[in-house]
Parts: C-alpha cells; sequence; structure tokens
C-alpha cells in the first residue's frame, strides 16, 4: 500500500505538469502516522529524492506548507506542538 501511495503522489506531482492536489490531500489525511513515513521512505527508494523535496518542488507556498505541517504531525506529534507553542 505504501508503494501503491508513492506512485500516486508521482504521478500526481512530479511526473506531470501542475499538481493533483486532492491525490495529496487524500493521501495525507488518510492515513497513519506509521503508513505516511513507509510513504515517505518507498518515494524516496522508488524515485530517489525525499517527499518533503517532491512537495517543495511542486506545490505552491501554502499548500506545501500544509503537506509540511501534516507530515511534521504525524511524524512528531509532540515536537510539532512544541514549536508551535514557543513562536
Amino acid at each position: 500500500m505504501a508503494e501503491k501511495d508513492a506512485k500516486a503522489l508521482y504521478k500526481a506531482g512530479e511526473k506531470r505538469l501542475g499538481t493533483d492536489e486532492k491525490t495529496f490531500i487524500r493521501v495525507f489525511s488518510e492515513r497513519s502516522a506509521a503508513h505516511s513515513a513507509a510513504v515517505d521512505s518507498a518515494y524516496h527508494n522508488m524515485y530517489g529524492n525525499s517527499l518533503k523535496k517532491a512537495i517543495k518542488k511542486e506545490t505552491s507556498v501554502h499548500f506545501e506548507h500544509a503537506l509540511k505541517t501534516i507530515l511534521q504531525c504525524l511524524e512528531n506529534p509532540a515536537k510539532y506542538f512544541v514549536k508551535v507553542s514557543r513562536s
């Protein structure tokens, strides 16, 4: 399933002109933290760069910020909320 989502994200971003934002939203909102980590790893193994770099390259500034926030919350919620509460 992680490889399937990694492929879907690649097709929705780096492989095409423009970005299919619905695919990014679906993958990041309907999956667990563990699955998201597996997708990030699969993406790197399959396409040679991190999902965060692909997001930065393929999305607008505001959408990039939203997706990276979701990833940070999934990776380490406590660390993210400490960071936010201190700003």
